[in-house]
C-alpha cells in the first residue's frame, strides 16, 4: 500500500516537471542542427526559438562608451536648451572655450553606467532604466566640465515604450516629471531598433528578421557560420554573417546594410551562459556595436566612418512570462500637476507644469532671486512713499479746515 502511494507521487512529481518545463520551452531540449545542415532547417530552427522570446522581461547592466566630438556636443545641447527652455545659455562658454570649439579639439570617451529592464509582449516593448554613472577619460578637462554641466545630472528614472502606436518616454529627475510624446513612425521605429540591438547583443532576435540563408558550414569546434539576408530597418535586406553554437545562440554576427546609398555596419558577440530556467539559454553577456561608414553615391563612398552606438549588458535577471501587472506599469504613463507634457513630432510644449520654478541654470537662479528680492524691496518703499504722501495730505488739509473755522 505505501509503496503504491510513493510510486504514485513519484509518477505525479515527474508529470508536473515535464508540464512545467515543456511550458517554459525547456524540457523539450532545443532545435538541433545535427539533422540536416541546410539553410531551411537552420532558418526555421532560428526563427522557432525566436516565437519563444514572445514574452519576457530581462534586467541587465548596460555600459555604454560613446567617443564624444566636444564641439558638436556642446554645441548641440546648446541648442536643444533654447529651443525647449526658451533661454540663451552660450554665456557658459568662456571666450577662450569659444575659441576651442571653433577649432577642433581633442575627442573623449564619456562611459555610462546603468541599470535597465526590457518587457516585451508580441511587438510591444517598453524600457526603463535608473540613473546613470558617468566617467569623462580624455580630452580637455574644462570642456569635459562644460559637457558634465550641460548635459545635467542624469535622470533618476527613465521609461519608455512604443504601445498604442505612439512612443511615451517619462523622465524623472529631482523634482521634475517630463513626458515626451511622439506619434511619427521615425520615432516609433526607434523603440524597435532599441529593442533589436538589445536581443542581437543577447545572442537572439535574429530569426524573425532573417529574410533567407545562403550557405552553412559547419567548422570544427561544430559551429555553424551561416550567411544570408536580414531585415534590420523596415524593408532592407542587408547581408548577414552569423556564428551560430549547437543550442542556437548567435555569439557572433556581423550585418552590412544600404539603405538609399547609408552604409552601416552591425557587429554582436555574445559569451558565457546565464544560469536560467525560464527562457531558452541566454548568454551571461552581450556586446553590440553600430557604425555608419558613409554614403554611396554613383560608385564612390563619401563620409567620414562614425561609430553610433557601443555597449555591453550583462544579464541581472529574467522572468517569464511578465505579468499583467508589471506589464501595465510599464505601459502606463501618468500626467499629474508637476508634468511638462512634449510633443516631440511636433517640437512643442503641449502641457506646461502647476508649479512654479525657476531657471534649471545655477547661476541664472540666483539672479531670479536678487531681483525678485530687488522688486520687494521696491514695492515696499512704493508703499511707504504712497502712505507717508496720504499722511501728509490729510495734515495739511487738516490745518487749512482749522485756520479757516478759527
Amino acid at each position: 500500500m505505501k509503496a503504491g502511494v510513493i510510486q504514485n507521487l513519484i509518477l505525479i512529481w515527474v508529470g508536473m516537471s515535464l508540464f512545467r518545463a515543456s511550458a517554459y520551452g525547456q524540457a523539450d531540449s532545443p532545435p538541433s542542427l545535427d539533422v540536416t545542415d541546410t539553410p531551411d532547417s537552420v532558418l526555421m530552427a532560428l526563427k522557432n526559438r525566436d516565437d519563444r522570446f514572445d514574452d519576457y522581461r530581462l534586467e541587465y547592466t548596460r555600459t555604454r562608451t560613446e567617443n564624444v566630438d566636444p564641439a558638436k556636443k556642446i554645441l548641440k545641447e546648446l541648442f536643444r536648451r533654447s529651443k525647449w527652455q526658451h533661454s540663451a545659455t552660450e554665456d557658459v562658454l568662456s571666450p577662450q572655450l569659444k575659441q576651442q570649439l571653433s577649432n577642433p579639439p581633442a575627442q573623449f570617451v564619456v562611459e555610462s553606467k546603468c541599470t535597465e529592464s526590457l518587457v516585451v509582449r508580441g511587438t510591444v516593448a517598453a524600457f526603463e532604466h535608473s540613473a546613470e554613472e558617468r566617467r569623462v577619460v580624455g580630452g580637455d578637462p574644462e570642456l569635459q566640465n562644460v559637457y558634465l554641466e550641460l548635459s545635467g545630472k542624469p535622470a533618476d528614472l527613465e521609461r519608455w515604450s512604443n504601445a498604442a502606436g505612439k512612443v511615451q518616454s517619462s523622465v524623472n529627475s529631482n523634482d521634475e516629471h517630463l513626458l515626451f510624446v511622439a506619434t511619427d513612425m521615425a520615432n516609433v521605429a526607434t523603440v524597435d531598433q532599441q529593442r533589436m540591438m538589445s536581443e542581437f547583443a543577447l545572442g537572439f532576435g535574429f530569426g524573425k528578421r532573417l529574410i533567407q540563408l545562403k550557405t552553412v558550414a559547419r567548422l570544427p569546434d561544430d559551429m555553424l557560420q551561416v550567411t544570408g539576408l536580414i531585415t534590420v530597418w523596415q524593408a532592407d535586406e542587408s547581408k548577414c554573417q552569423l556564428l551560430i553554437d549547437e543550442k542556437l545562440v548567435v555569439r557572433e554576427a556581423r550585418i552590412q546594410s544600404d539603405v538609399g546609398g547609408n552604409l552601416h555596419e552591425f557587429e554582436t558577440r555574445a559569451s558565457g551562459e546565464f544560469d536560467q530556467q525560464i527562457l531558452p539559454i541566454l548568454p551571461a553577456s552581450g556586446h553590440f556595436r553600430k557604425s555608419w561608414l558613409g554614403t554611396k553615391k554613383e560608385g564612390k563612398l563619401t563620409g567620414i566612418p562614425t561609430e553610433k552606438a557601443n555597449f555591453e549588458l550583462r544579464l541581472v535577471a529574467v522572468s517569464h512570462p511578465s505579468s499583467d501587472s508589471e506589464f501595465q506599469r510599464m505601459m502606463t504613463f501618468d500626467v499629474t500637476d508637476r508634468t511638462v507634457v512634449r510633443d516631440v513630432s511636433k517640437g512643442k510644449t503641449i502641457k506646461e507644469s502647476h508649479r512654479k520654478s525657476f531657471p534649471s541654470n545655477p547661476s541664472r537662479t540666483v539672479w531670479w532671486v536678487l531681483i525678485l528680492h530687488g522688486g520687494m524691496i521696491v514695492v515696499l518703499g512704493l508703499v511707504l512713499y504712497t502712505n507717508r504722501r496720504r499722511r501728509t495730505s490729510l495734515q495739511d488739509a487738516s490745518s487749512h479746515e482749522i485756520g479757516e473755522f478759527s
